[in-house]
C-alpha cells in the first residue's frame, strides 16, 4: 500500500488527465481541512483533495460522459468480455475506464453520448470508495470486531449526509453528493450495511438518505431546474439509480421507506422527466406510475420550510447516535495509534501502517490500496 499523491482527475482509476484546478475559492464551501477529521487521517486527505477540486467550480461541475456499465456497476474497469445489449438490440460500447471508450471525456466532445455525470460527482464517488477501504480491517490484514466494515461503511455514508447539509448554499455541491450516493448504494460493498446489528439505526439512516434526495429534488423544482431542459444533465440518470438501487437493497434486508421510490417517480412524472433505461427501471415505472401520479408533492411557494423534514430527521438521527457521534473518521484505521493497529493485526506484531506511510499521510498524501 504505497503512499501516493492525490490525483486531481475525475476518477482515481481513469487513465486520462484533466487540467489542474485553479486556486479560485468557492465561497459556498469551506476549503480548509474539516474539523471532522483527525490530524492524521487518510479520510481527511481524500476529503481535502476533493475540496481542492472545488476551487475551480467550472471545472469541478463540468459534465463528463459515462458508460452504462460505470453507472450500473460502479466501476470504470470492464468486468465482462461481452458488450451489454440495450433494448433496441444494439451493443453498447465496452467500458474500459476511458482507455479507448469515451468514458470521462467532456460531454461537449461526444454529443452522441447517452449518459453523463459531473466531475465532482464522479470524484466524490471514488472518494467514498477510498474511505470505505480505509475502514475495512481486511484491507490492512487486521481483525477488530465482527462487522467492523459495516460500521465503517455507515460512518462513510454519514459523512456524505453531513456534507450535503453543510453545502445547503451550494446546490451543485449538494447534487454531487446525490450523484455519488445514487451510484454507491448500487455498489458491491454497500450491502455490508446490512450487518450493522442495530436495525433501528439502519432504518433511520436509510430514511434520512431518502429524505436527503427528496429534499434535493424539491430544491431543484423550486429553482425551476427539475425539467427536461435543466442544466442538470443527469437528472433522469440519478433519479433512476435512486429508484432501482434502493429497491435492489431489499434482498439484503436493507429497506428505504416504502414510499421513497414512489415519491421520486412522482417528481419525474410531474416534471415530465423520463427515467433512464438504466437498471431495467421500466417495470417499476409501469407498475407504479398510477400510484405515483396520485402523490401530492409539496407545493412550491415562497414559504418553503424543509417540506420533507430532512432537518428534523437529521437532528433526530444525530441524537440517537449518542454517545457515538455521526460521521468522522473513528473507524478509519489510519487514524488509530500504532499500538492499537499492532494489537489488532493478524500477526500481533507489525503495524499495518508503517512509519513511512503515516509520515506520508502527514504530508497530505493518500494511500493506494489496490
Amino acid at each position: 500500500m504505497p503512499p501516493k499523491r492525490k490525483s486531481d482527475g475525475a476518477a482515481a482509476s481513469t487513465t486520462k488527465k484533466g487540467k489542474k484546478a485553479s486556486p479560485v475559492p468557492d465561497e459556498d464551501l469551506s476549503l480548509s481541512r474539516h474539523p471532522r477529521w483527525a490530524k492524521v487521517s487518510a479520510s481527511g486527505n481524500s476529503d481535502a483533495a476533493y475540496r481542492e477540486l472545488l476551487r475551480d467550480p467550472e471545472y469541478a461541475y463540468a459534465w463528463l460522459t459515462a458508460c452504462k456499465q460505470l453507472l450500473e456497476n460502479g466501476t470504470l474497469e470492464g468486468e465482462d468480455d461481452e458488450d451489454d445489449e440495450d433494448e433496441e438490440g444494439k451493443n453498447d460500447p465496452h467500458c474500459d475506464g476511458g482507455a479507448t471508450c469515451p468514458c470521462m471525456d467532456p460531454v461537449a466532445e461526444h454529443p452522441e453520448a447517452k449518459y453523463c455525470i459531473s466531475r465532482a460527482g464522479m470524484q466524490r464517488f471514488n472518494m467514498v470508495r477510498e474511505m470505505f477501504q480505509y475502514r475495512d480491517p481486511d484491507t490492512f490484514g487486521m481483525y477488530t470486531f465482527n462487522d467492523a466494515s459495516a460500521y465503517g461503511l455507515l460512518e462513510v455514508m454519514e459523512n456524505q449526509i453531513l456534507d450535503f447539509e453543510e453545502a445547503h448554499k451550494n446546490w451543485k455541491a449538494q447534487w454531487a453528493v446525490c450523484e455519488a450516493v445514487a451510484m454507491y448504494i448500487g455498489a458491491d460493498e454497500f450491502p455490508a450495511l446490512g450487518h450493522v446489528d442495530d436495525p433501528d439505526t439502519r432504518e433511520k439512516f436509510l430514511g434520512l438518505l431518502g429524505k436527503m434526495f427528496l429534499t434535493m429534488l424539491d430544491k431543484l423544482a423550486s429553482m425551476d431546474l427539475l425539467n427536461t431542459d435543466s442544466e442538470v444533465k443527469d437528472l433522469a440518470v440519478v433519479m433512476t439509480m435512486f429508484v432501482q438501487n434502493s429497491q435492489k437493497l431489499g434482498q439484503y434486508g436493507l429497506y428505504f421507506p416504502e414510499d421513497f421510490p414512489i415519491n421520486v417517480l412522482a417528481y419525474a412524472l410531474k416534471h415530465d422527466i423520463v427515467l433512464s433505461e438504466l437498471l431495467e427501471v421500466d417495470k417499476f415505472v409501469k407498475d407504479h406510475s398510477e400510484e405515483a401520479a396520485g402523490v401530492s408533492l409539496p407545493a412550491l411557494d415562497s414559504n418553503r420550510n424543509d417540506p420533507w423534514k430532512f432537518a428534523d430527521a437529521l437532528k433526530q438521527y444525530r441524537s440517537s447516535k449518542r454517545p457515538n457521534k455521526m460521521g468522522g473518521d473513528a473507524y478509519d484505521i489510519t487514524t488509530w495509534t500504532s499500538a492499537k493497529r499492532k494489537a489488532n493485526a493478524f500477526d500481533k506484531r507489525n503495524d499495518p501502517c508503517p512509519k513511512h506511510m503515516i509520515d506520508a499521510l502527514k504530508k497530505g498524501m493518500f494511500i493506494g490500496l489496490g
